[in-house]
C-alpha cells in the first residue's frame, strides 16, 4: 500500500485507521497487534485520523482501572509517537478535541 507524506515530511497520511494499522504492519512494528493491544487494554479510535496521522487511544489500567485517554501521531515509516502526555485526558471528547487541534500542528 503506497501512503502519501503530508505538509510534514516525516508524517504518514492516510484516510482510514485501517491504513494507519497497515502502514504500521508493513515497517514490521505492532503497535496495533492484537497481543500489544490486550497486553495495554488499548482501544484505538473507529473514525478517521485527523490530519492523516494523528488519532487517540484509550488504556485502562487493571480489571476495575479508569479508561483514560491519550492523542497519538504515526510517522511515515509506521512509527508512533505520544504527541500529548500519555493517559492526559479523563474523557473521549477532551482528547479528540485535543487531537483535532494538534494535528493542525501537521
Amino acid at each position: 500500500m503506497k501512503f502519501m507524506i503530508n505538509n510534514s515530511p516525516s508524517m504518514a497520511q492516510a484516510q482510514t485507521i485501517k491504513q494507519l494499522k497497515e502502514l504500521n504492519k508493513e515497517k514490521g512494528l505492532h503497535f496495533f497487534s492484537r497481543d500489544t493491544m490486550k497486553f495495554f487494554n488499548s482501544h484505538i479510535q473507529r473514525n478517521d485520523p485527523y490530519n492523516g496521522c494523528v488519532f487517540v487511544t484509550s488504556e485502562s489500567n487493571g480489571y476495575y482501572g479508569q479508561r483514560l485517554y491519550t492523542v497519538r501521531a504515526m510517522h511515515s515509516n509506521g512509527a508512533v509517537s505520544t504527541i500529548s502526555e500519555f493517559q492526559q485526558y479523563t474523557t473521549r471528547e477532551e482528547a479528540h478535541k485535543a487531537a483535532k487541534f494538534l494535528a493542525s500542528k501537521y
